[in-house]
């Protein structure tokens, strides 16, 4: 390990009023200014005057006053009337539910879901028996005694619509079409013929509820026939018009 330095080990310093080439790194000929009596002259730039935005003052507004609390009336207590004590019932025996007055056993109702399945079941099937009656020949209004019979009842209807001036006998017209064939009907290769009494106004407008004369067999037929002659368009006389249409249902295809 080195000793350290002791005082008398350092370089002496150089002389300040001495200039020396070894003097800070100048050389000989470097001078230190003059020091004078004159104070030296600064100048001070102008600067402007710093921009301070403009603030508003802030306005607190006022809520308006609140009307005063109107006191809550309290409301007159209602007094009760006493709650009746259930008198006791009797404790149900096991399985008494399922018995009846005398011990014997009850069958359980339906459920609603079971009631209104087996609700669907009967429309259907009665459905299905109103469309087999339907489908089903009947010789009820097909006779020439009924025919007949049934003309002379429509005929009160139609001397009333026709007035008193035009009888009502050789006044009727008669007329023949060929009726919407219902597909059902195929099936069965059905086939009738329906003869429908209609009065018809100045205009040619069909009046409402026209009748059946003769049955054609088949309620299927007959009722539709009653549409098909109320859908016709008949010729606008000027005057009311009574006539006998004969409605023909054949399947498809038939000659």
């Amino acid at each position: 390990m080195s000793s350290p330095l002791s005082p008398t080990t350092l370089p002496p310093l150089p002389a300040f009023n001495t200039p020396s080439s070894s003097l800070w790194g100048f050389g000989s000929s470097f001078q230190f200014p003059p020091i004078g009596n004159t104070a030296p002259t600064f100048t001070v730039p102008q600067t402007q005057a710093p921009f301070i935005p403009y603030i508003p003052p802030r306005i607190t507004v006022q809520p308006p006053p609140r009307p005063p609390a109107q006191p809550t009336p309290t409301p007159t207590p209602v007094p009760s009337s006493p709650t009746p004590t259930p008198s006791p019932q009797p404790s149900a025996t096991p399985g008494a539910e399922a018995l009846g007055g005398d011990g014997a056993p009850v069958a359980a109702s339906p459920s609603p879901i079971e009631r209104s399945q087996a609700q669907i079941n009967q429309e259907l099937l009665a459905r299905n028996q109103e469309l087999r009656n339907k489908l089903t020949y009947n010789e009820n209004g097909t006779r020439d005694s009924d025919y007949v019979q049934a003309g002379q009842k429509w005929a009160e209807l139609g001397q009333a619509w026709l007035g008193g001036d035009r009888p009502v006998t050789g006044s009727i017209q008669q007329g023949e079409i060929n009726g919407s064939y219902p597909n059902v009907a195929g099936y069965r290769n059905l086939s009738g013929a329906a003869i429908v009494a209609v009065l018809v106004d100045e205009t040619g407008k069909p009046a409402p509820n026209p009748t059946l004369l003769r049955s054609s067999g088949y309620a299927i037929f007959d009722e539709i026939a009653l549409q098909d002659v109320m859908s016709q368009t008949f010729e606008a006389t000027g005057k009311k018009e009574a006539y006998w249409i004969r409605v023909i249902y054949a399947p498809p295809g038939a000659a």
